[in-house]
């Protein structure tokens, strides 16, 4: 893969050198790490897991079933 300039967004774009697709990547770090930060505030905190971050319980358990 090779740079090839930056979205709108200013997200890094990506192009494969053989077959010429362009593709952005995701830091799934950051996810991860924001991921682990909500975990640990519902488990050191009082509010249930459906009180806690977007989208409910079910999206909780989803996102950090890791």
């Amino acid at each position: 893969m090779k740079r090839n300039g930056k979205t709108t967004a200013g997200t890094q774009r990506w192009r494969y050198i053989d077959c010429e697709a362009s593709s952005v990547r995701k830091r799934r770090d950051l996810a991860l790490k924001a991921e682990l930060d909500l975990f640990l505030q519902w488990l050191m905190g009082t509010d249930s897991q459906a009180e806690i971050g977007p989208g409910g319980g079910r999206t909780f358990r989803r996102s950090t079933q890791w």
